[in-house]
């Protein structure tokens, strides 16, 4: 990848977590003007699993940081492209499943937390069901990491 695509893909990147950060605030709004944040009916799973909601929203924060930070500084911008292209890491990524383990674990997560507010039936199911995808890519990565 050259650096003028990789600004290209990190400009993408930081519109896409702007994005998804606004729609996370957005979403924090809207369910707590619907009287479901309410603190007296949560149940300490549902107030955890908020935690791990903020933890997302930082976790975008940072991401930002970083990639502007790539973006003023093209010797830094040198040097992340060289270890993101390392073929072994790519392999091994591309093996355990790179573009959709990482979406269903999202998907699964804004699911369970979601459900946390209304049923939490459906968040333990939601949740144990996160957990087991988090063990089976997990246990890919290590897999062919061992492999390669």
């Amino acid at each position: 990848m050259t650096q003028e695509k990789a600004i290209k893909r990190l400009k993408l990147e930081n519109a896409l977590l702007y994005g998804l950060l606004a729609l996370s605030l957005v979403y924090l709004v809207v369910v707590g003007e619907n009287a479901v944040l309410d603190s007296r009916t949560l149940t300490q799973t549902a107030i955890n699993v908020q935690k791990v909601f903020f933890l997302w929203q930082i976790y975008m924060i940072w991401r930002l940081a970083r990639n502007r930070r790539l973006l003023r500084e093209p010797a830094r911008l040198k040097e992340h492209l060289i270890q993101t292209q390392d073929e072994r890491k790519g392999a091994i990524w591309g093996m355990a499943g790179r573009k959709f383990a990482p979406a269903l674990l999202i998907a699964l997560s804004a699911a369970a937390v979601t459900s946390s507010f209304f049923n939490l039936t459906v968040f333990y199911t939601l949740y144990y069901t996160l957990l087991a995808a988090l063990a089976l890519w997990g246990g890919l990565l290590l897999y062919y990491r061992k492999k390669l």
